[in-house]
């Protein structure tokens, strides 16, 4: 440590300058600059739940083509509930600057064509069966 008064060099424990008698103040830390927080992201939990749900459906419809028929009606039940989750999910993403939006389009996509297809696969359904009942 150096004197402020004389520049002479100072031992540490030393309370004066042994130069010029000045008396010795500890070195003050030099204070950081303020860092600012970066905001906390939320994630969008409507737009990925909308997301999952129309996910599932999607599969749910193109099973039922195959193995069993009220996959179907799961399929219309769960992509309309993922069509109003992702809805939501990008209303909300407007608000959390564009948190989800992703999410909440690929929701609304993937839910539609679920109910779509899974419409299909009833109206085929129905059709072969009264075709082959009558």
């Amino acid at each position: 440590m150096f004197c402020k008064s004389c520049g002479a060099q100072i031992d540490e424990g030393q309370t004066v300058c042994p130069n010029c008698g000045t008396p010795v103040q500890p070195d003050q830390p030099v204070p950081q600059p303020v860092q600012p927080q970066q905001p906390v992201h939320q994630p969008n939990k409507m737009a990925v739940n909308g997301l999952v749900l129309g996910c599932i459906s999607i599969a749910f419809a193109v099973i039922s083509w195959f193995v069993l028929w009220w996959l179907s009606v799961a399929a219309i039940v769960m992509g309309i509930v993922g069509t109003v989750l992702s809805a939501v999910g990008l209303s909300r993403s407007n608000h959390m600057q564009g948190s989800g939006k992703g999410a909440a389009i690929g929701g609304l996509v993937t839910s539609i064509l679920a109910v779509v297809v899974a419409i299909i696969a009833l109206i085929v359904l129905f059709t072969v069966l009264a075709a082959a009942l009558s």
